[in-house]
């Protein structure tokens, strides 16, 4: 369906091309594979008697069946994390999961569903569930600020020491980096 995408985008619009019965010839003629298909998905009907919108309808129907809605959910609600798999990663699979699975206006709460129930991560599973309420925005925005507090623990680390000439409390530093490395700054705070 690709090239008669391209067809119609640039062959038929560029020669402004606007009736249907033109648009299906050039179509046929253009596709000599694809005119061989429409005959045997059209038979006992020829090509030529159905109409633009039939013939693309068709075609559409043959090259790209729609899949099926319990696949797609089977799909969306068995998709884990994989190990090695960054966690913006991991929602952008579940969103392209998401698309044929019509969950309306239901998808922001099936989405984080999907997204706590697949984490890798256990720990981050439990702290994101002790939660009372929770937004898919808000899941996935706690979910990446602590993949990203835990990506490189040495250069956290390495950071403490150079930060104690500018912050002389833990509070100040609390509200500045949040609470991913107060552990580590108060470890090296109580050395």
């Amino acid at each position: 369906m690709t090239m008669f995408g391209r067809i119609e985008e640039m062959l038929l619009y560029a020669n402004d091309i606007e009736d249907d019965t033109k648009k299906r010839s050039v179509l046929l003629s253009v596709c000599a594979k694809t005119l061989s298909t429409l005959r045997s998905v059209l038979a006992p009907t020829q090509p030529s008697t159905v109409t633009y919108g039939n013939t693309v309808a068709a075609l559409k129907r043959h090259y790209s069946p729609a899949p099926s809605e319990i696949a797609q959910h089977f799909r969306f609600h068995n998709c884990k994390q994989k190990p090695n798999q960054s966690i913006s990663n991991y929602i952008a699979e579940l969103r392209h999961l998401s698309v044929h699975c019509t969950f309306g206006d239901q998808l922001d709460a099936m989405l984080r569903d999907r997204i706590m129930c697949g984490f890798v991560d256990e720990s981050l599973q439990q702290r994101l569930l002790a939660e009372p309420t929770l937004t898919f925005k808000e899941t996935e925005e706690k979910a990446l600020a602590a993949e990203t507090a835990c990506l490189n623990p040495q250069t956290q680390l390495t950071l403490i020491p150079q930060l104690h000439h500018v912050f002389s409390k833990p509070t100040q530093f609390l509200l500045l980096y949040g609470h991913s490395l107060m552990r580590s700054w108060i470890n090296w705070w109580l050395k």
